[in-house]
């Protein structure tokens, strides 16, 4: 099942971001930003902000957000990251979660998506290419999400 994160979920979103890092950091050499996603993960939660988890009957078991933070353009958000856990891949749950959370940012008026992604990471860049409109630039990705595009 797919839906927006509420308050009582950031413990586990926590240990996704955790996950997620961890992975990104062993096979890709990632600078680890934990710490500052989760604060910023937390904060998006909180303010209604476009935070999708996908769970199974126990557990979540992955996420996708995005949101608008300091620094960035008005009609912009960030994203602070998507992640499916290893033994869920494979059947279009990050795509899910990313169409959600740009239903959401579409709703609240946002007109464009940024984000980085690490160095080497094949899995993403297929992903992306999935979805259309978006434009890669060297690891930033930018992603127009007027309804004109």
């Amino acid at each position: 099942m797919i839906r927006q994160a509420k308050h009582a979920d950031k413990l586990q979103l926590a240990w996704l971001v955790q996950e997620m890092f961890s992975e990104v950091g062993s096979e890709y050499g990632h600078v680890d930003r934990s710490a500052w996603t989760v604060e910023q993960v937390f904060k998006a939660v909180d303010n209604d902000e476009a935070v999708y988890i996908a769970e199974d009957e126990r557990a979540i078991v992955g996420f996708c957000a995005h949101a608008h933070i300091e620094g960035v353009n008005e009609g912009e958000c960030w994203g602070l990251g998507a992640y499916v856990r290893p033994k869920y891949r494979g059947d279009n749950l990050a795509n899910k979660l990313r169409t959600k959370a740009e239903e959401h940012c579409r709703k609240k008026g946002y007109k464009t998506i940024m984000g980085e992604y690490s160095v080497g990471n094949v899995a993403i860049e297929k992903s992306l290419a999935k979805h259309s409109g978006v434009e890669i630039v060297g690891y930033t990705v930018r992603k127009n999400i007027t309804k004109d595009s």
